[in-house]
């Protein structure tokens, strides 16, 4: 039986594929690709091998520029992925840096405060030393170096300021025949009660 619809002559071919060469229509470069693909058959099947050639070689340009532009995409996906590791190991070099250096800075503040104290301790050593060498070790009473360091200052206060100074001398008569009789011993326990009495006797200042 004879087809109700016969295939149309190759010039109805092509005249029906050039509307669809509007390059502007399409939505794609593969699309574009396609189109340009069609039209190439179409023209061969009628024989017009130019343009069959035009189509295919606008087919190729357009595959060659899509083979670059992805050629270029691979290199910039390339070239991020390497800055995004490369920041990302910056990133991890930095947080390892901020904690060693919080590790470094309590490690110091431990050591200052430890220095701290131990300078507090040496001054109180310090002072402490330099009190017993103003102090004599039998009775507790200021020695003779305690004297002769704060006699001048006390003098030259005494000038500037018109208060008046004075100095006191006690002498223990016949303690020399006290320790032959009874030994230096007893001297020894004369003189602790004698500072006692002294201490208990002045006052802060004097």
């Amino acid at each position: 039986p004879l087809d109700d619809n016969p295939p149309a002559p190759p010039e109805q071919m092509v005249t029906a594929t050039r509307p669809k060469l509007d390059e502007n229509a399409v939505d794609s470069p593969a699309d574009l690709m396609q189109l340009h693909a069609n039209a190439a058959t179409a023209f061969e099947m009628v024989g017009d091998d130019r343009r069959a050639l035009v189509h295919e070689r606008r087919r190729a340009v357009i595959r060659e520029r899509l083979a670059r532009l992805a050629a270029h995409v691979a290199s910039l996906t390339h070239t991020i992925r390497h800055e995004l590791d490369t920041t990302r190991a910056e990133r991890d070099r930095i947080v390892t840096l901020h904690a060693e250096l919080e590790r470094e800075h309590d490690r110091l503040a431990a050591l200052n405060s430890a220095l701290t104290a131990q300078i507090e301790e040496n001054q109180r050593l310090h002072d402490e030393l330099k009190e017993q060498s103003y102090r004599d070790a039998l009775t507790g009473l200021h020695n003779r170096r305690y004297l002769y360091e704060r006699g001048p200052q006390l003098l030259q206060a005494s000038l500037l300021q018109a208060v008046p100074l004075c100095l006191a001398m006690i002498d223990l008569d016949h303690f020399k025949r006290l320790n032959d009789a009874h030994g230096h011993v007893v001297g020894d326990r004369v003189l602790v009660a004698l500072g006692k009495l002294v201490r208990e006797g002045l006052r802060e200042g004097d």
